[in-house]
């Protein structure tokens, strides 16, 4: 029954967004931002907040792909190149620039431009570590 409603929802969104005139923002990882997915990865540098995705919806990507997490319990330590497992969805987000008047330079620390994240809403692996709603 889930599985229907979700079907239904998911073809209605399509139907809202092609009599719009828009086309979906296709994410870093191939699929249409705001699609549910899991994905597979490690996190290189002892840090949970950018995984190496090697896998998403169980096949293999030609190239990995640098994804920054949102979502996961802060606290949780994942040991460097531990395979991770997550549930969840990209997300994207418009970073407008600031220019110093005097300078004429950027003054955020983030590059302006549209960035993308994966919103984790299910740890899979590696078993104890949640997210943050989890927790």
């Amino acid at each position: 029954m889930k599985s229907a409603i979700r079907v239904f929802f998911l073809l209605l969104m399509s139907v809202a967004v092609a009599s719009a005139g828009e086309s979906p923002i296709v994410g870093k990882l191939g699929k249409a931002v705001g699609t549910a997915m899991t994905i597979e990865g490690t996190f290189q540098d002892g840090k949970n907040s950018w995984l190496l995705v090697s896998t998403v919806n169980d096949k293999k990507l030609a190239t990995p792909v640098l994804m920054p997490t949102e979502n996961l319990d802060p606290f949780a330590h994942i040991p460097t190149n531990t395979v991770c497992r997550f549930q969840g969805k990209e997300i994207t987000y418009v970073v407008e620039a600031v220019i110093d008047p005097k300078t004429g330079r950027e003054m955020q620390q983030a590059s302006s431009g549209r960035h993308f994240d994966f919103k984790v809403t299910k740890v899979l692996a590696p078993g104890g570590v949640k997210t943050r709603d989890e927790k």
